[in-house]
């Protein structure tokens, strides 16, 4: 039970969900299955609450949150030991940081080697960040966007720099930029 409890830390279950479902779309697969399958999760109770934290990086903060810095309550042990799920899950959250340090670091990098390009990438980045909350906004008031029609339409804007990208590109006069 400890075992699955730390394995369940690193898990990273959103990030290959929804590209299984369309791939099982696209395959004609989405159809449920004749048998049932049981479910994996078990339902944690903490005080009349039967909220389950969902696996990854969000269980590792619910387990950080409730048992390492929550209030020191008995817990009956049955079969599982809590100090190797605490330090998974600091284990975890150190490793989260540095996937966002190193990635941090490589955009640094890349912006170094090449201003130009990060600039226009960061450019359609954040008109396709200004569309996306245009239309987010417009559909939570029910009303219509000029901007965008859709939060998915902002997406296309991100097309912009790998079509650049494909256009031959020749100096004006001999002029070099």
């Amino acid at each position: 039970m400890t075992g699955l409890l730390c394995q369940a830390v690193y898990a990273r279950p959103d990030r290959v969900k929804s590209a299984k479902a369309w791939w099982q779309r696209i395959r004609g697969k989405d159809k449920a299955p004749d048998k049932p399958r049981r479910s994996t999760r078990r339902r944690i109770y903490l005080e009349g609450s039967d909220d389950c934290p969902p696996l990854g990086e969000a269980m590792a903060q619910w387990v950080l949150d409730h048992v390492l810095h929550g209030p020191p309550v008995p817990v009956p042990s049955y079969g599982f030991d809590l100090m190797p799920v605490v330090a998974h899950s600091l284990r975890a959250r150190r490793r989260r940081w540095l996937r966002w340090v190193g990635l941090l670091l490589v955009a640094a990098g890349v912006t170094y080697a090449t201003p130009r390009a990060a600039a226009v990438w960061g450019g359609v980045f954040l008109v396709a960040l200004v569309m996306r909350w245009a239309a987010l906004r417009a559909h939570r008031k029910a009303k219509r966007s000029w901007l965008a029609t859709s939060p998915r339409s902002a997406y296309l804007v991100l097309c912009v720099p790998w079509v650049l990208a494909v256009v031959p590109f020749r100096p004006v006069d001999g002029e070099f930029i």
